[in-house]
């Protein structure tokens, strides 16, 4: 017999959803500023409180609809500490953490693409593709002025694509389906996306122990990041956390074939797919396993015949290997590479002032590329040397997260890579770091008056708490959990 709704979990429901309804507003009513005209939406609902006009937008207005955005934010990551607590007291049921990640996504299923414009540019290399032109070779500018063009971020309108053929292929579809429309592809495109999260759920569950699944599934499905960034934004990054998740299936399985193609299917939509096939290579040929040079070459055959194949579903399949510096092109303030190369800076200043920030920024991205490779690497040794898949569960996903904060751009939706694995498998310490990280990231992407001046200092002092909050009150497990297989392991 079904448990009862919880009246905590009633409160925090709604409570969540007017949070998720004040961010939609918020960000909408703010805008992007004066460098993008997207469309107006169904029934005008995407516009911002101040139309786009010659020489600006009242920055007054934006700046108190920022703030309503923030303290959304805010309430929003509360809220979800208080559901992974209830969670993991084992209040909650499977069906109800569904039903309260539910009502907190409803608000952005009807909303302009939150946090981010990278679904304009979607929707302008999907029309690329369908119309012949090569995303690979040239940006979006290729498309000519029009309303596709406006609505593209300018950083990325001369930029080719750096995403996999699938991603591409998908696109095109997509395209070809919605005829066009900026509006309808959005839409579809969310779609998709709701689909990948709901397949990482499943995932998600089937990989947890017993004991854990509600809170495991309220980690995956109900934190910031996947309902503003994944779902709000409208990121086929869902897909590259689906692809991890069901290849850690397919490892617990051992249906190396499955596991191959799986993770080639991730490599064709974006790079973290590489590391994910290595880890399979990794597992594959552990110890205790049999006719591991013949599981091997199955294994790189099988991803190899996938990327063949998929490589030819768009013309000039493997252009995207030659643009992979293409996320470079931004520069995000909250990057590692880019906070270090601020310090150095800092520092170097006082030496030679002529010194430029560009050049010190490309070092210590080689730096932190270097670093996060070789972490990449020693995790991939310690992961041939495990018996057990969990372990090399959660080393898979520590390396994804490595991945994604030692490259030149992070952005939230890139720690979701990991996200199933170490959420699954990981100990309850190892949720508490992934859930201080969610929190923190979840506060990236703001609109512009939040990212400076008296903005940015109300953002950290934000982004401190609701992260101490976080930490301190995500506590309801046990530092170790056990199975019937032995401990599980935390993340070093």
């Amino acid at each position: 017999m079904q448990s009862p709704f919880p009246v905590t979990a009633r409160l925090l429901a709604a409570g969540g959803a007017l949070a998720s309804a004040g961010v939609v507003l918020g960000m909408t009513k703010a805008g992007y500023g004066d460098v993008v005209d997207p469309p107006a939406g169904p029934f005008g609902w995407w516009q911002k409180a101040v139309p786009l006009v010659q020489g600006g937008s009242d920055s007054v207005v934006a700046a108190r609809w920022s703030l309503l955005a923030i303290l959304s934010v805010f309430a929003f990551a509360l809220c979800f500490v208080g559901l992974y607590r209830l969670a993991g007291r084992g209040a909650l049921s499977i069906r109800q953490i569904v039903l309260v990640a539910v009502a907190w996504a409803v608000p952005v299923l009807l909303a302009h693409p939150l946090l981010s414009l990278d679904a304009y540019s979607y929707t302008a290399q999907g029309e690329m593709v369908a119309h012949g032109l090569d995303p690979y070779r040239v940006g979006p500018i290729a498309l000519g002025p029009g309303r596709l063009l406006d609505a593209v971020a300018p950083v990325w309108r001369e930029t080719p694509a750096p995403y996999g053929p699938l991603t591409l292929a998908i696109l095109r579809w997509i395209a070809l389906v919605t005829g066009g429309n900026q509006i309808a592809f959005v839409f579809v495109l969310r779609a998709v996306v709701i689909a990948a999260i709901g397949v990482c759920g499943f995932a998600a569950v089937r990989l947890a122990r017993e004991s854990r699944k509600a809170v495991v599934l309220a980690l995956v499905i109900a934190n910031p990041v996947t309902i503003f960034h994944l779902a709000g934004g409208a990121h086929l990054e869902a897909l590259i956390a689906a692809c991890v998740g069901l290849t850690i299936l397919a490892i617990r399985a051992e249906r190396w074939w499955w596991a191959a193609f799986v993770a080639a299917t991730a490599l064709a939509l974006k790079l973290p797919g590489l590391v994910l096939i290595a880890f399979v290579l990794a597992a594959r040929i552990g110890p205790r396993r049999e006719q591991r040079v013949a599981g091997a070459l199955g294994i790189a055959g099988i991803a190899t015949a996938a990327m063949l194949a998929y490589a030819e579903l768009v013309p000039h399949g493997w252009g995207w290997l030659e643009v992979l510096n293409v996320p470079g092109k931004a520069l995000l303030y909250y990057a590692p590479p880019t906070v270090l190369a601020e310090i150095v800076s800092g520092l170097a200043h006082l030496a030679d002032p002529a010194l430029r920030f560009t050049t010190i920024l490309a070092w210590t991205r080689a730096v932190c590329g270097l670093a996060g490779a070789i972490g990449v690497a020693l995790l991939l040794l310690r992961a041939r040397t495990e018996v057990r898949w969990q372990r090399v569960a959660v080393l898979a996903g520590i390396a994804l997260a490595v991945l994604a904060v030692s490259g030149p751009a992070l952005h939230a939706w890139y720690l979701t890579w990991g996200l199933i694995p170490l959420a699954a498998c990981a100990g309850s310490a190892g949720r508490r770091w992934m859930i201080a990280a969610l929190v923190a990231v979840s506060f990236t992407a703001m609109a512009k008056p939040l990212q400076h001046g008296a903005g940015l200092a109300l953002t950290l002092v934000l982004v401190v708490t609701a992260v101490a909050a976080a930490v301190v009150a995500a506590r309801p497990e046990p530092a170790v959990e056990t199975t019937t297989e032995g401990p599980v392991p935390q993340p070093a």
